[in-house]
């Protein structure tokens, strides 16, 4: 039976211009992830859109895509979260991506749910 350990991830970095993608920590080899909450956030700018998914390296595959819509002066405020439950195999990690941001942004990306670790 696999041990299970908490998962807490925070990553931090400064925006890069217009609009920006952050990414959490990979899924190393011998872990799986279930991951129940993801928060993102621009701390210094009001954003218009912000997708929140799984990125293997390839292919980026949404969970939650949250917009302003209608009026490009409607904001969503500073993020968006996503709740639920998702399996993240090697390889893979939790993205978002924010736009509009400007550079340098304090954008963070939290990330938790558990670790399972093979025996």
């Amino acid at each position: 039976m696999p041990a299970v350990n908490i998962l807490s991830l925070h990553t931090q970095k400064s925006g890069d211009g217009t609009s920006d993608y952050i990414y959490s920590d990979v899924v190393p080899a011998g872990e799986t992830w279930l991951v129940r909450n993801v928060c993102a956030q621009d701390a210094t700018t009001v954003i218009v859109y912000c997708a929140i998914g799984i990125f293997n390296g390839v292919t980026y595959r949404p969970l939650k895509i949250k917009y302003a819509m209608h009026d490009e002066k409607e904001y969503l405020g500073p993020g968006a979260d996503w709740q639920g439950e998702v399996w993240l195999r090697e390889g893979e990690c939790i993205y978002a991506y924010l736009a509009v941001t400007e550079a340098s942004d304090d954008l963070t990306l939290d990330v938790q749910g558990e670790k399972l670790l093979e025996a």
